[in-house]
């Protein structure tokens, strides 16, 4: 289903007025590893051999990928479209979605432990690093589109809020409608 007339003057003029960075797209480790390799690009291509210039350039475009890598959304509140992105090397690329079809705006909070430990391994630790997600629901919340990740409920509440006034939709509480095959299925495993 296409979203967008093909005689509206607003089709490609999506810009961002509201935009929300969501996190990096690799852990620290990684982009670490992705600034040891940018530093190898740099010393290949200083060696100023065809070669080395080449191969470098390509090993320090792989690192600097996996260092600037991140994702958020973008949101054009006067044609009413948004946008998951992704960020590389600060180009952003992503495509423009209607907002129409969602019709709620719900968190979601996802609640995850990490484990750290000392050096000897003996005493572990669980840190809960959950996040509260803001998201665009369609009326029977079975589809979502994540527009923040927040570090608190409070934050979340606040953010939702905001984005409810501002997008003109309704703030509900997370409740998906469970179609009729899968009450079925539920039933025949009692």
């Amino acid at each position: 289903m296409n979203d967008e007339l093909l005689d509206n003057d607003q089709t490609n003029l999506h810009t961002a007025e509201i935009s929300f960075k969501n996190g990096r797209s690799f852990s620290g480790m990684v982009r670490f590893f992705g600034v040891a390799l940018m530093l190898v690009g740099c010393s290949a291509i200083m060696s100023l051999s065809i070669g080395g210039i080449f191969i470098g350039l390509i090993i320090f475009g792989g690192g600097g990928f996996l260092f600037t890598s991140t994702y958020g959304t973008d949101i054009c509140n006067r044609t009413n479209h948004v946008r998951e992105y992704h960020e590389i090397f600060f180009i952003k690329t992503g495509k423009w979605k209607s907002a129409a079809p969602y019709s709620d705006i719900c968190i979601i909070k996802l609640g995850k432990t990490a484990i750290r430990s000392d050096l000897a391994g003996t005493n572990s630790t669980g840190i809960d690093v959950s996040k509260s997600e803001v998201y665009l629901m369609t009326y029977d919340h079975r589809k979502r589109f994540l527009l923040k990740v927040c570090n608190s409920a409070k934050e979340a509440v606040k953010e939702a809020e905001f984005l409810a006034d501002i997008l003109d939709k309704k703030m509900t509480v997370f409740n998906p409608q469970i179609s009729e095959a899968t009450k079925a299925r539920l039933r025949h495993r009692r």
